[in-house]
């Protein structure tokens, strides 16, 4: 998926652009002698690490510069949202934290990955541990000497132990032992050639040994260096492979994806939390202006809406098992539009004692219910004093 990514800005980076000409090896001077075909492969190999890090690089830059864009928008859509909290659901702050340095956490390691894949590789062929054998604590130890891991220390004995068995020896350690052998003989000889008498014949041999000798050394040392520049080349596409497909990369990509969802997850559970507090005040609203009113029994459900009763929906009761009450939407616009037109105690302190009676009573009349006086109510609930002395 990195790879797809990367390989898509690049083209559109090369389009609008446009990539830095590459410069053309120069022609060899008349009369130079060309490089020897080990020389061309250390050159080409040098030139393909350089090139896989400006690979490395472009794709570093272009996540970053993604990732930034992708957050920064994340953050304006869902953060403006989250605020402010509903009450008694605090919790969602330290959510949509968690969610917010996921994200922001897995993009900035997601990024150094990538420019971590380029630092310099600096090893001891020596010392290189074989990683066909068991990854014990030595030879892991050897890898972190040499910051290189069990694939990357795989991947980087292997044009190593390709020189050994070429050379017939037991391993590359081996080979530059025998190098270092014959520089010293070849000296050796060079220095008793210089104590010979000169035109002679074993100053001759003497010196034409000491030339075959360093010779022999010249090859080895070249070889062992472009075996060694190939190790790097090697080391470096593992860590190019695990960046683009190494399970670090997978893992901060869902880390990063996981964080994103979760901002915007608190930013629609708290856009409805606040929704629905609303809804239920208002409802707590119309009940207490209903309070009063030969109106009892309406009800609100878990979403703030006002229910009517369900003698008032079903009738006789013969509807009310089959069906869910629901409520007269009709008077409810109108008890609302009554209710914004009665005038309430603007504090706490103006409002005197029955307040919530009248103003009930007043909603009634204005929506056109039918409403007992206060007069008849007292008349029916008290008996007369006249009725009271006869008995």
């Amino acid at each position: 998926m990195i790879r797809r990514l990367g390989t898509g800005l690049r083209q559109l980076w090369d389009r609008f652009v446009g990539t830095a000409p590459v410069k053309e090896a120069d022609e060899p001077a008349a009369g130079a002698t060309a490089p020897s075909p080990l020389e061309a492969g250390i050159a080409h190999n040098r030139a393909q690490l350089e090139k896989m890090r400006e690979h490395l690089r472009t794709y570093g830059s272009a996540v970053g510069a993604l990732a930034t864009a992708v957050l920064a928008g994340v953050g304006w859509a869902t953060l403006k949202d989250i605020a402010p909290v509903p009450e008694g659901r605090e919790w969602l702050i330290v959510v949509a934290g968690v969610a917010a340095l996921a994200a922001l956490g897995g993009a900035v390691l997601l990024v150094g990955l990538f420019f971590a894949a380029q630092r310099r590789i600096v090893f001891d062929t020596d010392t290189i541990p074989d990683a066909r054998t068991p990854w014990d604590a030595t030879r892991k130890e050897a890898g972190r000497s040499n910051d290189l891991t069990h694939r990357e220390a795989r991947a980087a004995r292997a044009p190593l132990d390709d020189l050994a068995d070429e050379e017939l020896a037991a391993d590359v350690a081996a080979v530059e032992g025998r190098q270092y052998r014959l520089a010293r003989t070849a000296r050796r000889y060079a220095a008793q050639a210089a104590t010979l008498e000169a035109g002679s014949s074993e100053r001759a041999r003497a010196t034409a040994r000491a030339e075959q000798l360093q010779a022999e050394a010249d090859r080895l040392a070249d070889a062992h260096r472009a075996a060694a520049v190939q190790a790097a080349v090697r080391v470096l596409e593992t860590r190019q492979r695990q960046v683009f497909d190494g399970r670090q990369s997978r893992i901060l990509s869902l880390v990063v994806v996981a964080g994103i969802v979760g901002l915007f997850v608190v930013a629609d559970y708290s856009r409805g939390a606040r929704a629905l507090d609303a809804a239920q005040l208002a409802c707590a609203d119309k009940l207490v202006a209903l309070a009063g009113a030969e109106l009892a029994g309406y009800s609100c459900d878990a979403r703030g809406r006002l229910v009517a009763p369900a003698s008032l929906v079903a009738g006789d009761g013969s509807a009310a098992d089959e069906e869910e009450p629901t409520a007269d939407v009709g008077m409810l616009e109108r008890l609302a539009a009554c209710e914004d037109a009665v005038a309430r105690p603007a504090s706490t302190a103006d409002r005197v004692e029955g307040w919530e009676e009248r103003a009930a009573m007043a909603i009634s009349l204005c929506a056109g219910l039918p409403v007992q006086a206060a007069d008849d109510a007292t008349a029916a609930g008290e008996p007369d004093e006249d009725d009271s002395g006869d008995g």
